[in-house]
């Protein structure tokens, strides 16, 4: 029946062997490779200073690492 969902055991060996896991009709969807890099830098400001700084950059490309899809930016100061 068009529009109402197939339920699928899930695979052996499952946290629950008793669970389903529910596919729903339709167009399959895209294959996209994504892939996630982080870095992550933290010191003191000054030799000497109790100031410390950190900065946190992640990027998420997409298309096989083709496209930047997001980026975060963290910078502090404490």
């Amino acid at each position: 029946m068009e529009g109402r969902p197939t339920v699928l055991p899930l695979a052996k060996g499952a946290i629950a062997p008793e669970s389903t896991a529910i596919a729903l009709h339709g167009a399959p969807a895209a294959v996209n490779t994504q892939l996630w890099s982080a870095v992550f830098v933290n010191g003191p400001a000054t030799k000497d200073g109790r100031l410390l700084l950190w900065f946190d950059g992640r990027a998420r490309l997409r298309e096989g690492g083709d496209e930047l899809d997001v980026s975060i930016l963290r910078p502090g100061l404490g």
